[in-house]
């Protein structure tokens, strides 16, 4: 403790930030926080936390938005607006499922959330495929998860609603990239041009929590499909099992890792 700027990166929320998605941070460290005190269960890293937790729900603006991004200039776009607030979403719900479930917390996750609905969407709204910094806008779409944490904790409609909105824009522009994993179109295809895996699977836990509400046989089906590709890509990865790379080519295109070189992970 002590390492991590918490100031700084909150201070972002109040003055805006110098490049797109440093709001990532404060979400991203105090998600990490409830998570370990979930499992330490260390009074010191809870006061911490919480004290975090609040100085960062202490930006909220006038819209209820706890954004690096002005009210005016909201939804933003290439600032990277949404994915930055997906994880101020995620860290309040970590915080409220693993350190305390706090009124004043869950509140000021509903604010979050409502502010985006009231900007988010079918037009006059901006539509979720069309935010974001990425040539496919995928990345808004991963605010998906944290509206069904806040749909499991309160159980209101409008939360599941705009869940089913995320899922039926099809997670990114000029695909359904749900539909085309379904089809077995490759992965280094899928939601092309941008088809990076940090971002897909963030909108795919997300996907994850609506199936298990919903229970949809469609959605069961894609997160099957999903999950063998994936495993079967990072089988070959995590125990250098010695598959054909004309076999992995077939399955992942171009971007198929090489046998013929040590394979590095991080």
């Amino acid at each position: 403790m002590g390492v991590m700027p918490y100031e700084k990166v909150i201070e972002f929320f109040r003055t805006g930030r110098a490049q797109f998605a440093l709001g990532e941070m404060a979400g991203k460290a105090l998600r990490s926080d409830a998570k370990m005190y979930r499992y330490t269960q260390d009074p010191a890293l809870k006061e911490l936390t919480k004290k975090y937790v609040y100085e960062l729900i202490g930006t909220m603006k006038p819209n209820g938005s706890i954004s690096c991004t002005a009210v005016e200039e909201q939804p933003g776009d290439k600032d990277g607006d949404i994915w930055e607030r997906k994880y101020v979403m995620l860290a309040l719900s970590e915080y409220y499922m693993d350190v305390e479930e706090d009124p004043f917390v869950l509140d000021a996750l509903e604010k979050e959330a409502r502010s985006i609905m009231d900007q988010v969407g079918p037009a006059p709204k901006k539509e979720v495929t069309s935010l974001g910094w990425s040539a496919n806008h995928i990345e808004s779409s991963c605010v998906l998860e944290p509206f069904m944490r806040l749909y499991n904790f309160t159980g209101k409609q409008e939360y599941l609603d705009f869940a089913r909105y995320i899922v039926e824009s099809g997670g990114c522009s000029g695909h359904n990239m749900f539909d085309q994993v379904r089809e077995g179109i490759m992965l280094s295809k899928v939601a092309e041009p941008y088809p990076k895996a940090y971002e897909m699977l963030s909108v795919w836990e997300g996907l994850v929590e609506y199936y298990r509400v919903v229970g949809r046989e469609d959605a069961a089906d894609k997160l099957a499909r999903m999950g063998e590709k994936v495993t079967f890509f990072y089988s070959f990865i995590a125990a250098r099992e010695r598959v054909s790379l004309s076999r992995l080519r077939a399955e992942f295109g171009h971007e198929a890792p090489d046998e013929r070189r040590p394979v590095h992970t991080r």
